[in-house]
Formats: structure tokens, sequence, C-alpha cells
């Protein structure tokens, strides 16, 4: 396995940066949300927007299926065959268990 320790790098720098915005933005979003929900004496908690943000049964399907094929894709450069073997095993029977009925698209 290559890692970029460069990139890593840089990603976490990125972060870094950006959380200090990401936080002055969140605390501005719980405020506001604060101040709805004392005027109204109430959450206000939209349930129908939430199912939007969750998959259906055939899109967790494909996202494990294509987690599925990375890690097999990940697997393959790797030379000694008893590592090739133990990673392949552990990483694809997670990712099987994770997806319905044992099933890859």
């Amino acid at each position: 396995m290559y890692v970029n320790y460069a990139g890593i790098a840089r990603f976490g720098f990125a972060i870094y940066a950006e959380a200090k915005y990401l936080v002055k933005d969140i605390k501005k979003i719980y405020q506001e949300y604060q101040k709805r929900c004392e005027s109204t004496n109430a959450p206000d908690i939209d349930f129908e927007a939430l199912r939007y943000l969750s998959l259906t049964a055939e899109q967790a399907a494909i996202l494990h299926s294509l987690e599925y094929f990375k890690v097999k894709y990940d697997v393959q450069p790797e030379k000694d065959a008893n590592v090739r073997k133990r990673k392949k095993n552990g990483w694809t029977h997670e990712q099987k268990s994770m997806v319905p009925h044992g099933r890859v698209v």
C-alpha cells in the first residue's frame, strides 16, 4: 500500500483551516434554531426533509458494491500472497456483511 504523506498533510491543514469557519457557521445555525424553538415552544424538525438524507436499499447496495470493488482494487498490488489473502478475506467479509442479503450488485 502506498501512502501519500504530503497529500495527507495538505488535507489535514485544509481541514484545520476550514474548521474555524465551520464552527462559526454551526454556532450561527444553532443560535437561529434556538431562537426559533423559543418562539414556538417546540422543536422545529422537518421529518419529511430527513428522508432525503437516507439511502434506499438499492442505493445502499450500490454504495457497498463500490466499496467492495475499491477493496479488491486496493488488495491487487499487494506482493505477499498471505497478506493479500488476509486483507481480502477480512475486508470483503466486512463489506459483504453490510450489504443486504450479502449480495454485491
